[in-house]
């Protein structure tokens, strides 16, 4: 009797095992497979994410070169015909064409790094625009000679040197503050959530992307309805669906994964 009975005790259980198996995934199956397809999407998200930053990177380094350029190469052209030696109507003319380099930006409207490129060159300018005042003032005598006002000059063209270069290592780091976002790999049950999941990233980068599949716009539109307000609990089925549908329109993973 005793052996019937664990006999039928594992039968028992072996029924309990397949009813659950034709009833579908356990819990714990489904939570596995929807922390899979997210990883799948995640990794996406994080792509096209970088990419972006890097594009914007790109446009704003590009914007400042066009804003500020002029300046910064009058700059540098003044510094490289002091380090070979110049005249007086030379060094004159080249602090003319800074002023005049600077006069035509817009210091307001530049921010960042940009900004501190514009302004470590401007100090720049003020000391060329001094040592200018200190050589004009030695000119207008016949008692100055250049030599008694050289070690003035190349102190002052050594103090310019110093913030342009301070100029173009601000200008090196434009950009350098545009960084890709992180996304969590968890389902958003607050409205809140949503923007720092990955679900949010991938209505972001991948579903508001003019190059999305035809075979991925229900997905997504099914997703973004999904994830208003947040998801509830009762909603978890239809996004573990949808989001696998996404994996496949993607070319992530086949169908049949």
């Amino acid at each position: 009797m005793l052996a019937r009975s664990r006999k039928l005790g594992a039968l028992a259980l072996v029924v309990a095992v397949g009813t659950t198996a034709c009833g579908g995934p356990s819990a714990a199956q489904r939570e596995r497979a929807r922390h899979a397809d997210a990883q799948l999407l995640l990794g996406e998200v994080n792509t096209r994410a970088r990419n972006a930053a890097t594009a914007e990177a790109t446009r704003e380094t590009q914007a400042c070169n066009r804003q500020i350029g002029t300046f910064m190469s009058a700059l540098e052209d003044l510094e490289s015909k002091i380090s070979v030696g110049l005249t007086f109507p030379t060094y004159t003319a080249g602090v003319a064409k800074i002023r005049a380099a600077y006069g035509a930006l817009s210091p307001s409207a530049l921010s960042g790094a940009c900004q501190a490129a514009t302004g470590a060159g401007h100090t720049s300018l003020n000391t060329y625009i001094s040592a200018l005042d200190t050589w004009m003032a030695c000119t207008s005598t016949t008692k100055c000679s250049t030599d008694s006002i050289a070690a003035n000059l190349q102190a002052q063209w050594a103090n310019a040197a110093a913030q342009t270069e301070a100029a173009k290592t601000a200008l090196d780091e434009v950009g350098d503050n545009v960084l890709a976002p992180t996304y969590q790999n968890a389902v958003p049950a607050k409205a809140s959530a949503v923007a720092g999941s990955v679900y949010g990233g991938v209505v972001k980068f991948i579903c508001d992307a003019a190059s999305l599949p035809r075979a991925a716009k229900a997905s997504c539109a099914q997703l973004e309805s999904i994830l208003q307000g947040g998801v509830e609990p009762s909603e978890l089925k239809d996004l573990d669906s949808t989001t696998s549908a996404l994996a496949v329109a993607l070319g992530l993973k086949t169908a049949t994964t």
